[in-house]
């Protein structure tokens, strides 16, 4: 078992097991896609992605990126994600306005 965490405050977290089916790079952090979905983005997506780590917010940027791409190339599992919940007008996770989980927090499962 590994777990990593951030300084950042969490707001909400959820038991998996999660498998990161989609990985996405951008400008400014990691995007990912679980199956099954965190409840908390209530059946919606950001352009089908459900969470996100970005560089210019975490803490441990680095050490996040590295696990979850660890993670998608092994297809190991994560037993457990932490994520802030989504701003308070948001009611799911959705491509308009920054709808999306900030990934804090993440455990692996046992392979």
């Amino acid at each position: 078992m590994f777990s990593t965490f951030s300084t950042s405050a969490y707001c909400g977290g959820q038991n998996g097991p999660f498998s990161i089916t989609s990985l996405r790079f951008g400008d400014d952090g990691i995007y990912m896609q679980f199956s099954p979905a965190p409840t908390a983005c209530n059946g919606g997506s950001q352009y089908r992605m459900h969470a996100r780590v970005r560089h210019s917010v975490s803490n441990n940027y680095q050490v996040l990126a590295g696990v979850l791409l660890t993670a998608y190339t092994a297809k190991q599992n994560l037993r457990y994600i932490w994520y802030t919940d989504l701003p308070s007008n948001a009611e799911t996770c959705s491509s308009s306005g920054p709808n999306i989980l900030e990934l804090t927090m993440l455990e692996l499962a046992e392979k």
